[in-house]
């Protein structure tokens, strides 16, 4: 009777093993160049929605597709939130940047708004055509510009974009996803202030954009 105690300790180095998940994974902000500034604002105040995202690509996995069908998660990183909210913030801060508007915000902030985006997004992801060779990020939504009051749908507009990663290393991997984000910022920005009645457009970018930050890795 005495033995199973003795067992017991013998075991407990082994189980601490198997339960020990390795060190968390490092979390990753993209940090994409602004769009320029616009020429003129259209004293208009727009809220953004939280955009609907497809899947399995509304978490913090950065999301690997390859086929076009098969969905795998790169090791190791993780975005710094949910990709529906890294989105939302970064339209938000693209928006404000351009200074074409009066107003921008979260549509939960309860401002008197002329407009509301919404984005369905349905790729945010590396794309891979073949198992080996570099993938392209991929961002594919559609967007919708509506009156809050009325419903009434003031425009859409879809985006597709693709740029190819330079090589299969994770820091270009991570740069790729960030250009493409860069551009979508740039077209979002310049579409959005067009609808919203003034025909002003917002020149796109064209330098590359900042270095993907990585924080402090945390648990999760």
């Amino acid at each position: 009777m005495k033995i199973l105690p003795f067992l017991a300790l013998l075991l407990l180095p082994a189980c601490g093993s198997l339960l020990n998940p390795g060190p968390p994974p490092a979390r990753i902000q993209l940090n994409p160049a602004m769009p320029d500034k616009a020429p003129v604002s259209v004293k208009k105040q727009i809220v953004i929605a939280p955009p609907q995202v497809e899947g399995d690509m509304d978490a913090d996995s950065v999301v690997l597709l390859f086929h076009g069908r098969e969905l795998r998660h790169l090791s190791g990183v993780r975005w710094i939130s949910p990709v529906a909210r890294m989105l939302q913030h970064a339209i938000i801060d693209a928006l404000q940047t351009s200074g074409g508007f009066a107003g921008v915000a979260d549509d939960m902030a309860g401002i008197s708004a002329d407009a509301r985006l919404l984005c369905d997004l349905r790729r945010f992801c590396l794309r891979y055509d073949t198992e080996t060779g570099p993938p392209a990020a991929w961002i594919y939504a559609t967007l919708r510009l509506v009156n809050p009051g009325s419903g009434r749908l003031m425009g859409a507009m879809t985006l597709d974009i693709s740029i190819p990663a330079a090589s299969t290393d994770t820091p270009a991997l991570l740069q790729a996803m960030e250009s493409a984000l860069q551009q979508a910022l740039a077209e979002i920005a310049a579409w959005t202030l067009d609808r919203m009645g003034q025909g002003v457009k917002v020149k796109m970018f064209q330098s590359t954009a900042g270095s993907s930050r990585r924080l402090t890795p945390s648990g999760g």
